[in-house]
């Protein structure tokens, strides 16, 4: 096993899981694939984050409680820092990171 953090873009927010593996995320033009998703370790994630909807389905949340982000919302940590380089390597749980921060503006 190995943890993985994950950047939810409904809350813009990171939390770790455990992967079996860690997920292969970067593009790779010869393949034309865009790495790996949330989506192809969708199993593990639902067994950790999973909510049991009323029609008997369990889904992958957003481990937050006032969020309602879902597979579809997770990044890997690391395919965001590679648009935000600023970034640690290890995020702090709890703590928003925006896409689009504000710019810095100089006087």
């Amino acid at each position: 096993m190995t943890q993985q953090w994950i950047w939810c873009l409904h809350c813009e927010r990171a939390f770790a899981v455990e992967l079996g593996r860690k997920p292969d995320w970067q593009e790779n033009e010869a393949a034309e694939s865009y790495g790996e998703s949330a989506f192809d370790f969708a199993a593990e994630l639902e067994s950790q984050l999973g909510v049991r909807y009323p029609n008997g389905q369990i889904y992958a949340d957003c481990p937050y409680d006032d969020c309602d982000g879902d597979l579809k919302d997770f990044w890997w940590w690391e395919r965001f820092r590679e648009d935000h380089p600023d970034l640690p390597a290890e995020p702090e749980s709890g703590k928003v990171y925006p896409l689009y921060p504000e710019p810095v503006h100089s006087r």
